[in-house]
């Protein structure tokens, strides 16, 4: 998904009360330019994201500096799974959960976002509680990383996000495989 507000729009029982409720897993999909990569406007549960590949999300409205409100995965309510997936070059944090909110992280790369000022979150590159502002939680599960992907990023090259094996996402998945899309 390139282009777009928000590329996976999470929103159980939005048409009626079982509409979109239940599992379902999201794998292999590219989000690429989006100003969200995954997010919606309601409560939502059961949703797996496995191997998939974020990047360079929260840029769609032309932002001029870093903002807390241009996250790659911003989830209102709800909770969701999200693995052996990579989550790089973000506007604003890597995953930004709303209060009540639970984002579970296994075998997944979270790397750069704007100017990269990590240093200045209390947990990296996730929205943390402050006593201003509160936030949900993410669940730093076995195999999170923090590491540059080592993958073309010009979108012009034929093996644009692709993890090659001398990248140290190679063999990084819960089953030794790489992670991301591609």
């Amino acid at each position: 998904m390139e282009h777009v507000g928000t590329g996976a729009f999470l929103w159980d029982a939005k048409v009626s009360s079982s509409f979109g409720t239940g599992s379902t897993v999201f794998s292999h999909n590219v989000y690429w330019d989006n100003q969200i990569a995954i997010g919606g406007n309601a409560t939502t549960s059961g949703k797996v994201f496995d191997h998939e590949t974020i990047y360079h999300s929260g840029f769609l409205a032309n932002p001029t500096t870093p903002s807390v409100d241009s996250p790659a995965v911003q989830v209102l309510v709800g909770s969701i799974t999200i693995r052996n997936s990579i989550i790089d070059d973000s506007n604003g944090p890597s995953i930004c959960p709303h209060t009540g909110t639970t984002v579970a992280l296994s075998y997944t790369d979270t790397y750069a976002w704007r100017s990269d000022p990590r240093s200045s979150m209390p947990h990296g590159t996730y929205c943390a509680s402050t006593a201003t502002h509160a936030y949900g939680t993410v669940s730093v599960g076995a195999g999170v990383l923090h590491v540059k992907p080592g993958y073309v990023t010009d979108s012009t090259s034929p093996s644009f996000l692709v993890v090659t094996s001398s990248s140290p996402l190679y063999g990084a998945g819960s089953d030794g495989s790489r992670l991301g899309a591609l």
